[in-house]
C-alpha cells in the first residue's frame, strides 16, 4: 500500500471503475484486524484489513445495501498480531 505512484495500467483502471476513495488510519485498521481475528478467526494482514476499516468506521455508506469487503493476505507478522489483541483487551 506504501507506494510512491500507481502503475500506468494501476491508475488506469482506478480512473475507469473507481467512484470514491476513503482513507483509514493506522488505529482504525488495526481495529479492523483484531475484530476479524476475534470475531472470525481470521488472520489478516493491515492492507486485507483496510476495507473492512472502512465500513466499521461508517467511512462508505452500507444502509440498505448488501455488501462485500475483499480481504486479503494473512502476512502479518504473529507478535504484531498478538501486540494488537493484548492492547485492544485493555
Amino acid at each position: 500500500m506504501a507506494v510512491a505512484a500507481p502503475s500506468n495500467l494501476t491508475f488506469a483502471i482506478c480512473q475507469r471503475y473507481v467512484d470514491k476513495i476513503v482513507t483509514v488510519t493506522t488505529e482504525q485498521i488495526a481495529e479492523a484486524i483484531v475484530f476479524m481475528h476475534n470475531e472470525y478467526g481470521l488472520v489478516v494482514e493491515g492492507a486485507g484489513a483496510v476495507t473492512v476499516a472502512a465500513v466499521m468506521n461508517d467511512l462508505i455508506p452500507i444502509s440498505g445495501k448488501n455488501v462485500v469487503c475483499i480481504v486479503s493476505g494473512g502476512n502479518i507478522d504473529r507478535d504484531v498480531l498478538e501486540r494488537l489483541i493484548r492492547e485492544s483487551a485493555s
